[in-house]
């Protein structure tokens, strides 16, 4: 036989197939925090975060805490940005969700090259009912990073926890909110 041909089934085409014993890669260990607390006096709030993080106070009525850089991932620092504003009215729902919605238009208006934010949800923060979304994006320089903004109005005192963190590690850092938003107090109540 003379005429033997490289592939046994006409018109067939070869396809790699991996092997069934191929090992599954090694899923990423969860990261794990240790907390503290934080006493934000200018905002009349303490919480507990992340350890080690950075406070920057240079903003009036906002207080952010900054992953250190040498901590960050996939290129991109977590932060925690918490802010109380005095409004000229409590808000009610419709008011803390139309916030909510300027919030993230006004963030994915700058520096992202894609946007994409979740439908608005209630939750509780600060003992009283509050809105949230969540959001995830590509910053221009291809950092893919989401985040979270939760607001609640208390005695005309506008409330905005905005929590940002690198996509690939989204869970890890929405339990650390998550610590957050259970432990968020008034100093003096």
């Amino acid at each position: 036989i003379t005429d033997v041909t490289q592939y046994p089934y006409v018109g067939s085409t070869p396809i790699a197939i991996l092997p069934v014993d191929l090992p599954t890669p090694t899923p990423r260990q969860a990261l794990e925090f240790t907390y503290q607390v934080y006493e934000v006096p200018k905002l009349n709030l303490k919480f507990e975060a992340p350890s080690g993080w950075e406070p920057d106070e240079s903003i009036q009525d906002t207080y952010i805490l900054n992953e250190p850089a040498a901590n960050q991932k996939d290129g991109y620092s977590a932060s925690i940005t918490i802010r109380a504003i005095a409004v000229a009215k409590d808000y009610v729902e419709s008011d803390l969700r139309r916030e909510i919605n300027q919030q993230l238009e006004q963030l994915g208006a700058t520096n992202y090259s894609e946007w994409r934010p979740s439908l608005l949800d209630t939750r509780e923060l600060l003992g009283k009912n509050g809105v949230y979304a969540n959001y995830s994006g590509t910053l221009v320089t291809g950092i893919r990073v989401r985040g979270r903004i939760h607001v609640t109005c208390i005695n005309k005192v506008l409330y905005t926890v905005h929590f940002s963190q690198p996509a690939n590690f989204n869970n890890d850092y929405i339990a650390a909110y998550t610590q957050l938003r259970k432990t968020i107090d008034f100093i003096n109540k």
